[in-house]
């Protein structure tokens, strides 16, 4: 779930400022978390947006039924479409291709369809998303959703720990953009780091053939010790 904290802070002081998605039968569709934080502020009732999943897979409906969701709401309902998908796509695939399919190529198709049906493009572009509602907190979530940061640099941002996450001026195109670039100047310093280090046991090994090792000073002097066979000397 995430920092639990600082989302009933932010909704006992503002409001719950984007409702929860349910389906006809009063499933839960997304806003697990905003549930989870009202139920524990004791709210009784809070508004809740009724989806209709079905039609979120018919093509005609697509454009109409998901212009006014976020891009987190997107999530969600890339998720249930997916899960809706699962069965139907593999069955596709099978008889629309010669040969076994792999799990994972079926899985990756329905990933990318899904993601196509809920308004984010590619599958990757849903991943990037997904890692940002999963790790990022509350006021960078809301950022994405409100367009002041893009779904990537909003990833990039949300593998800060949490403290660092919250210091980030999201107002701020340029605090955002900063951030981005620590993000990344640290990956890059890393990888070079990893590198050099991955060389070491091949440099060791390349020294250790061209030069004798040194007994230990404990073993030398072990040699020397009465009754050894070097002790005559």
């Amino acid at each position: 779930m995430g920092d639990m904290q600082a989302l009933q802070d932010s909704i006992q002081a503002n409001g719950l400022l984007q409702p929860i998605g349910v389906d006809k039968d009063r499933r839960l569709v997304f806003g697990g978390r905003r549930l989870a934080a009202c139920k524990a502020l004791g709210l009784v009732t809070i508004e809740a947006k009724v989806v209709d999943c079905d039609a979120l897979i018919a093509e005609n409906d697509e454009n109409e039924v998901r212009k006014a969701f976020t891009v987190s709401e997107r999530v969600a309902i890339a998720a249930a479409v997916a899960e809706r998908l699962k069965g139907r796509q593999l069955a596709n695939l099978k008889q629309n291709r010669v040969g076994n399919i792999s799990g994972s190529e079926a899985q990756g198709e329905t990933r990318d369809l899904a993601a196509a049906k809920a308004g984010l493009g590619s599958g990757k572009t849903l991943e990037a998303a997904q890692a940002v509602v999963a790790n990022g907190v509350p006021e960078l979530v809301a950022a994405m959703d409100a367009g002041k940061v893009t779904i990537h640099s909003a990833k990039e941002i949300a593998s800060m720990p949490t403290e660092e996450q919250l210091s980030v001026n999201y107002e701020d195109k340029k605090a955002v953009s900063n951030a981005v670039s620590r993000v990344r100047n640290r990956r890059f310093d890393k990888k070079q780091k990893d590198k050099k280090y991955a060389a070491l046991p091949e440099v060791a090994a390349e020294v250790a053939s061209q030069k004798p090792a040194t007994p230990p000073k404990g073993d030398i002097q072990r040699l020397y010790e009465t009754g050894s066979s070097m002790s005559a000397l």
